[in-house]
């Protein structure tokens, strides 16, 4: 069983990237236009396209960078504390914004 934790919507012109530190959990989702998504540690990166989403599989920092002006969803994913398909997780979920520190960083083109 899934519970969504607070999501937050953003907005990134073309060209304009969104850091993401430890954002490991967390889904991208894209509502218009295109992103690319780059985890670290991860080889292969993603191309997020509207209806489309990606969920991060790794730690560290996630770029992600508007490739056409986009509207995007970030939303975090937990285990429900009366899942019992893992026991040993620790289901004491910290917030939205404990768990991913937002950075947006504009850049022109």
């Amino acid at each position: 069983m899934q519970s969504q934790a607070q999501a937050s919507s953003v907005y990134l012109g073309h060209g304009q990237v969104l850091t993401l530190d430890d954002a490991q959990g967390m889904r991208i989702g894209a509502q218009t236009g295109t992103v690319w998504v780059t985890q670290e540690g991860r080889f292969q990166d993603d191309i997020v396209s509207p209806g489309d989403a990606v969920v991060v599989s790794h730690g560290g920092r996630t770029i992600v960078q508007a490739l056409r002006a986009a509207w995007i969803t970030i939303d975090g994913a937990f285990k429900a504390a009366n899942d019992a398909s893992d026991a040993n997780v620790d289901h004491s979920a910290p917030s939205f914004v404990e768990e991913v520190r937002l950075r947006v960083h504009l850049r022109g083109l």
